[in-house]
């Protein structure tokens, strides 16, 4: 008897914790199933009772065993059937970074590409802030090379999508694919072998859904490079709209759609975006057959002709980055890579030829672990250390290719472990905690659009005005008494006043970083504040880099010989 009630309440109670485990699309919505259905089939309990049914004896029928699964069963069906119900259309296509409301003037004829890194849904917002600040800083972006989460929004900017718009979806709750992979319509699918549907099919049915419905039009945004990793042949493989980048460990090939290069298996654009984030384990790969002539010249000729099975996977197993694929689409369109070949067919076209590249690194900022992780955590942490050590704390090769400036975490703030190990055996290197931000190197303008970005923009802006207005004696930089303690604009002193703000803004960085920290790259269900301070990162990335991107940018203009040197890390 207590068997069969333990396994009753094991059922009922499996519903609330599958809603708390893959989150929810409307948690009311959810519970209003769970209610009717739980009315419904009290009510069918009391009337198989006839006139002798009762409250009580219809609580006793839905503790059976039997009904209780039942129950179960149906609510999980039904909340799964509204969702399907109730979706929402597509975010629609409203904007165009390569075309900024004010393009700065030098840079109208310049290709300015941007790579954003794996990471999940916290580097798509995290680059989505980058992407933002650029555009309101003039800066066109023309260019994208995305690898994993960065595919996510490098996809919906290529087909003419708007950051913002990305953002806005994320703050409302559009991507479960928890939720989506345990679905009563997905699970199925899926879990059944041999049916061929994947875990990484749900992904993409998502993505279709939300952001990248069939036959979208890429010819409205930038020109995207979605980069995978081949796990049959070690290369990295990028995918554009004109052909296919391959970049191995030592040599690489560009290959044109059409006469030269056939494909079967890619699917459309949400699909490619998927396997661009397929990590090994969590996802499987997507098998896919290409068919090229290594000489360039048309396949019905039948000269050269080569079929590749390749077994594509998430691009950060390689490069978090995109680097090496960018890299060589500007060097085979130049005709400076080692194995490029003079024939249109093989060569990128003009729009790949790079002036600058603005690296944005979402992948994950490691702090020391626990001691006692689950099989989960363990999983999700060493996706975490993959896309690190294949993003920006590898060594960095600077001397080829297009110059380019990086912005990342352990550029601004430096949270790696062996960072905090170094700062707590010398003790002095964190006398000014706030060391990123020196108001003195700004200009007015921007110095006003940091103040704007903390919650307490308010304060900082006041801030602000008391620090330009001036003073005789120096700023305190170090931690003072007399200025942490000091109330908003009680006191006007030019010297707290510069405290006042880089205390203020400080913190605020502090607090995104801590929050994109602590957001695992599988991660989907971020709260209305962590996505503001994850988009909020991502612009600081930009506005304190400024001064060094803005010189960057006018020696790229200028064509100073010493370009790659300015632009240097």
């Amino acid at each position: 008897m207590i068997g069969r009630l333990l396994s009753a309440i094991i059922f009922l109670m499996a519903v609330p914790a599958w809603i708390w485990f893959a989150g929810s699309y409307s948690v009311a919505r959810d519970i209003t199933v769970v209610v009717v259905t739980t009315i419904f089939f009290f009510a069918l309990a009391r009337r198989s009772k006839g006139d002798a049914g009762s409250h009580r004896s219809a609580i006793r029928a839905m503790l059976r065993p039997s009904i209780a699964f039942t129950w179960m069963l149906a609510c999980w069906v039904a909340i799964s059937t509204m969702d399907r119900i109730f979706v929402s259309p597509p975010v629609a296509l409203n904007g165009n970074v390569t075309a900024p409301p004010s393009t700065r003037a030098d840079l109208t004829n310049k290709r300015i590409a941007v790579a954003l890194s794996g990471g999940g849904y916290r580097a798509a917002l995290l680059h989505a802030g980058v992407v933002m600040q650029l555009n309101e800083l003039g800066v066109p972006v023309t260019n994208i090379v995305s690898v994993s989460g960065g595919s996510i929004l490098g996809g919906f900017l290529g087909a003419g999508g708007d950051p913002a718009d990305f953002v806005k979806a994320v703050r409302d709750g559009r991507f479960r694919l928890m939720r989506e992979l345990t679905s009563a319509y997905q699970l199925p699918r899926w879990v059944i072998p041999f049916t061929g549907y994947t875990r990484r099919d749900v992904q993409a049915a998502l993505l279709r859904r939300t952001l990248l419905p069939e036959n979208l039009d890429l010819d409205q945004g930038p020109e995207v490079m979605i980069a995978m990793t081949d796990l049959a042949h070690v290369m990295s493989v990028g995918w554009t709209r004109d052909g296919l980048m391959f970049a191995g460990p030592t040599t690489s090939r560009f290959y044109r759609w059409g006469d030269v290069l056939e494909a079967n298996g890619f699917g459309d654009l949400a699909d490619i975006v998927a396997v661009s984030g397929a990590f090994p384990g969590a996802f499987p790969t997507k098998p896919v057959s290409v068919t090229f002539s290594r000489l360039g010249l048309p396949l019905s000729d039948g000269a050269d002709v080569v079929t590749m099975d390749l077994a594509l996977s998430d691009g950060g197993v390689r490069d978090n980055l995109g680097l090496r694929l960018i890299t060589e689409a500007d060097a085979h369109q130049r005709g400076t890579a080692a194995t490029a070949i003079d024939q249109e067919a093989l060569q990128p076209g003009p729009e790949w030829a790079i002036d600058l590249i603005i690296v944005s690194d979402g992948g994950a900022a490691m702090s020391v672990g626990s001691d006692d992780m689950g099989l989960i955590d363990e999983v999700f942490r060493s996706i975490d250390i993959a896309s690190l050590e294949t993003g920006i704390i590898r060594p960095i090769d600077n001397s080829v290719g297009p110059p380019r400036r990086f912005l990342s975490l352990p550029g601004l703030i430096a949270p790696y472990p062996d960072s905090e190990i170094a700062i707590r055996l010398d003790p002095s290197k964190a006398r000014q905690r706030y060391f990123f931000f020196q108001p003195e190197v700004f200009d007015d303008q921007t110095l006003k659009m940091i103040a704007s970005l903390p919650p307490d923009s308010v304060l900082a802006l006041a801030a602000v005005r008391d620090f330009q207005a001036g003073g005789s004696s120096p700023p305190i930089r170090d931690v003072d008494p007399l200025c942490t303690n000091v109330q908003g604009a009680i006191n006007t002193n030019i010297d707290c006043a510069w405290w006042r703000l880089v205390t203020i803004v400080g913190s605020d960085v502090e607090s995104a970083a801590n929050v994109f920290r602590s957001s695992g790259t599988l991660r989907d269900d971020y709260s209305s504040a962590e996505v503001d301070a994850l988009v909020r990162l991502g612009r600081y990335f930009v506005l304190l880099r400024w001064p060094w991107i803005e010189a960057c940018l006018s020696a790229v203009e200028s064509g100073a010989s010493d370009t790659r040197q300015t632009c240097m890390l």
